[in-house]
């Protein structure tokens, strides 16, 4: 009888599931034209007082092979990854992307070791689908300033207890934070990472900065739920490598730049879509 129940929920769920599409999961944004001729899914228009759009809008389905687990090598990254993106220390949370290519420029101040360095490490994003990561000399082409500063920088509260002063002045908010714009979409498009001048001269600095750029990608924190490997952990060994874990975080995280703002709940469905869509294949 309850392998019976089972089959049967397993069926009903496989109906609801066949029913739903991307495009009702995440509207697509509205994209209007004054060829009528041009219009293939709606006759939707806008009346002007000199002419008409109609609605040009084009819904294709969309390969979610990446939000399935067997995609990945590392088991239950699909687990981390929610955890990371969707921080849980709010109520209601949302997936933030970059849109736009992301322009570096690195304040004159800043060794050129460090820059190379840096330049040399994030090169190996090349290929993470609808995320590029660029370099300047020029501020002014730049979306994205790495400066330094004199000012005190702790992104802590004055509540926050560490266990000894080596790992306050070990913590990836000391002495170094970023700010991130975005837009009403959760969009990003520009970012600062500041940095004070005395930082810059610890043996620890380029892991921080290394991390901190990493950070600034998803907006998210660093947590012990991760590889070592990995820049999202605590414990991150640093390497001037960028580890295969963390390529697969990037995919899973711009594989699509979503039309509409993406919710823990919504990537739950989404999640779902992907799985069912799996099964149908096998099917």
């Amino acid at each position: 009888m309850k392998k019976f129940i089972f089959l049967i929920t397993l069926f009903l769920v496989n109906i609801i599931y066949s029913q739903i599409q991307y495009d009702s999961i995440i509207k697509p944004r509205l994209n209007f034209s004054l060829n009528k001729s041009k219009v293939t899914d709606s006759i939707e228009k806008v009346i002007l007082d000199n002419d008409t759009l109609y609605n040009n809008t084009t819904h294709s389905k969309k390969n979610l092979d990446f939000l399935l687990e067997s995609s990945y090598a590392d088991k239950g990254i699909l687990y981390v990854y929610n955890f990371c993106a969707f921080n849980s220390s709010k109520k209601v949370s949302e997936l933030k992307q970059w849109s736009v290519p992301i322009v570096v420029y690195f304040d004159k101040n800043i060794p050129k070791k460090i820059v190379s360095d840096f330049h040399h490490f994030y090169s190996q994003v090349k290929g993470v689908k609808n995320l590029e990561i660029g370099f300047t000399s020029d501020i002014n082409k730049a979306n994205y300033y790495i400066k330094s500063t004199s000012k005190i920088i702790n992104g802590y509260s004055d509540e926050y207890k560490f266990k000894s002063n080596e790992e306050k002045e070990n913590s990836i908010l000391t002495g170094a934070t970023y700010n991130i714009n975005t837009d009403k979409n959760n969009k990003f498009y520009a970012g600062t990472l500041s940095i004070n001048h005395n930082k810059i001269r610890t043996p620890s600095f380029n892991k921080q900065l290394k991390q901190l750029f990493f950070l600034s990608l998803f907006n998210s924190f660093l947590n012990n739920y991760v590889d070592k490997s990995s820049l999202l952990s605590k414990q991150y060994e640093d390497s001037t490598i960028l580890s295969k874990y963390d390529l697969s975080l990037l995919k899973i995280h711009y594989s699509i730049i979503y039309d509409q703002k993406v919710n823990r709940n919504t990537f739950k469905i989404l999640l779902q879509l992907a799985n069912n869509q799996q099964w149908k294949n096998y099917s």
